[in-house]
């Protein structure tokens, strides 16, 4: 068994110079529309301090022939926002309320196998004051999020590894601005499988090779941009739609490492990844659209 607790506190300050031309500054509060300030000469300063403490309770054993884990932890968090070099400034404040609980369990079949299973759940409540309003909550927020995983080893010979992982994630996003009158409510739940395999046919030459593939569906609402305005449909309105949109992306990787001296070893690695909207759901007019692939080759020596 175990106790975990921590505290956390950090300050920094925005300073923001019009150099040459005329500069515009949007300060975003929830979904409200924000109303642009222009500086022309001069500067905009804005202080931010956050202050953040956790308590958190963990235990482990065995059971049912297998090594297991659990936690739990409760967290709060409060944040201020306001023009330094005021004496007790009116701060714009966000206080959030979390809870977190994770459980995992290791177990072996046979010699060869080792299986993994584990959960994680967060909920977290948060609202939000302004410093002209500091007597009316003016944004709330609730959310939750489950992640589920399980992780197969298997080793059929010596020189032979095979993993496989399958994960699930659920989200839940409520958010609601009680001056805008807007309110956003949105669900998604992420898939994913992986494999991969490390065979080593000599003494000198290892291979491993893997790959992955995820999805990403979305349910639920958000404010539509015409209720709002055009600071709302360029700032907050592309985050909300991508957050809304389905999407899909898988990764590869392969790599070697020959030893082709004793204590000298020569690697090499390729990867590649691949993110994309997934096609036939509801495309949303603020939603970015398009496909981000990346790919790396790394070559490497290793002495000893």
């Amino acid at each position: 068994m175990g106790l975990h607790a921590r505290w956390r506190g950090h300050a920094e300050r925005v300073l923001l110079y019009s150099v040459a031309a005329p500069s515009r500054v949007y300060w975003l509060q929830g979904y409200f529309e924000a109303r642009p300030q222009d500086i022309a000469s001069g500067y905009y300063q804005r202080r931010m301090e956050r202050d953040g403490a956790a308590l958190a309770f963990s235990a482990g054993g065995e059971a049912m022939g297998g090594t297991w884990a659990a936690s739990v932890e409760r967290g709060q968090q409060e944040e201020r926002q306001h023009p330094p070099g005021r004496n007790d400034p009116d701060s714009d404040t966000w206080t959030s309320d979390a809870w977190t609980a994770g459980a995992a369990l290791q177990r072996a079949f046979g010699s060869g196998v080792q299986v993994v299973v584990s959960g994680r759940y967060s909920k977290l409540s948060g609202h939000a004051r302004r410093g002209d309003l500091p007597d009316t909550v003016t944004f709330v927020s609730d959310e939750s999020v489950l992640d589920l995983a399980a992780h197969v080893e298997i080793e059929p010979l010596p020189a032979l590894r095979l993993l496989t992982r399958l994960t699930f994630r659920s989200e839940n996003r409520d958010r609601r601005d009680q001056i805008a009158r807007l309110r956003s409510d949105l669900e998604g739940w992420t898939t994913g499988f992986g494999v991969a395999v490390a065979y080593r046919p000599f003494p000198s030459l290892a291979l491993g090779a893997g790959g992955a593939v995820a999805r990403y569906g979305a349910g639920g609402a958000i404010p539509d941009p015409s209720d709002a305005g055009p600071a709302y449909s360029r700032y907050v309105a592309p985050e909300l739609s991508l957050a809304a949109s389905d999407a899909t992306s898988w990764a590869a990787s392969g790599s070697v490492l020959w030893s082709v001296l004793p204590g000298a070893s020569l690697w090499a690695r390729v990867r590649g990844t691949s993110l994309s909207g997934s096609e036939g759901g509801v495309q949303l007019a603020h939603a970015p659209d398009g496909t981000r692939k990346w790919w790396s080759l790394e070559l490497g020596a290793v002495l000893r």
